[in-house]
């Protein structure tokens, strides 16, 4: 009877070594699934912040123009802006006013044509002041 006990007690030991090591082993695994999935939800979070962060500096960016943007049509509504837009765009003057412009010096078209005429070598040559 002492025999029957001994080997029943060393299936037992066996069933729960097997046992221990599964459990062991399920454990292992779902602490490396678990930490695995935190890594990647970690990841995630920070590319989110980096976004949260872009789309803040672009908001001030916006609303910086948009503040310009209001500041030019607030300036447009005066009598005075308006006056030097269409003096300066749309060439306008006011009654009694004459308009003068300067023009560029007219380049001679004789001068245009040797300038073209004339080929990299000889426009090389005639800067290096050589005397013949």
């Amino acid at each position: 009877m002492v025999a029957i006990f001994r080997k029943i007690r060393k299936k037992k030991k066996a069933n729960h070594n097997i046992s221990l090591i599964f459990g062991i082993t399920t454990v292992l695994l779902l602490i490396g699934w678990l930490t695995i999935s935190n890594f990647k939800i970690f990841q995630k979070r920070s590319d989110h912040y980096s976004q949260i962060e872009a789309l803040k500096k672009e908001i001030r960016i916006l609303e910086e123009i948009n503040w310009q943007l209001e500041e030019g049509i607030s300036e447009s509504i005066h009598h005075d802006y308006i006056e030097s837009v269409a003096r300066e765009r749309f060439n306008l003057k006011k009654p009694g006013e004459e308009v003068i412009t300067v023009l560029p010096p007219e380049q001679k078209k004789d001068e245009q044509t040797e300038k073209v005429k004339e080929g990299f070598w000889s426009r090389f040559f005639s800067g290096l002041n050589i005397q013949r």
